[in-house]
This record gives structure tokens, sequence and C-alpha cells, in this order.
């Protein structure tokens, strides 16, 4: 499965005009984060600064680290 299979997946519900970051690369960090052993949103953002050159090296558009705020938010809105 690819990185932008999850696009596929999880339907992005977000309002375009506020989209910074793809609902893959939200996805993806978050996985990775999680079976590294990050158990909340703090710790998802800060494997994923810690780890931002793995990330931006799979994720060709990725900008930075979404913030722990952005991670619960975009998971609050899902309808999974």
């Amino acid at each position: 499965m690819t990185i932008q299979a999850f696009s596929a997946i999880i339907p992005d519900v977000r309002d375009d005009k506020n989209k910074i970051y793809q609902s893959n690369e939200i996805v993806f960090i978050s996985l990775v984060s999680v079976i590294c052993g990050a158990d909340t949103w703090n710790e998802i953002e800060t494997f994923g600064k810690t780890h931002e050159s793995y990330f931006k090296a799979r994720l060709p558009g990725l900008v930075s680290i979404p913030s722990h705020d952005t991670l619960c938010r975009f998971f609050s809105i899902l309808d999974i």
C-alpha cells in the first residue's frame, strides 16, 4: 500500500481554505508515531518533529509536522 492510498481510505472532510496538511500526511505521521510508541497527540507531534527528515523524505509536499492541536482536530472530525 502506498502513502497516497490513505487518501482513498480516509475521506478528507475539512474545508479546503484552511488545509495546510493533506490527510495522507497526517495519517502517515500518526500511524508511524503510534507504531513507534507514541500514545498522545503531544507525543505524536514530538515524534514527528524528532524524525522530520524521515517524514519529509517520504512525503514530498510536507511543509512541517502538524501540531498536536491539528492532529486532534483532524481525527475528531472523522466519521469512522
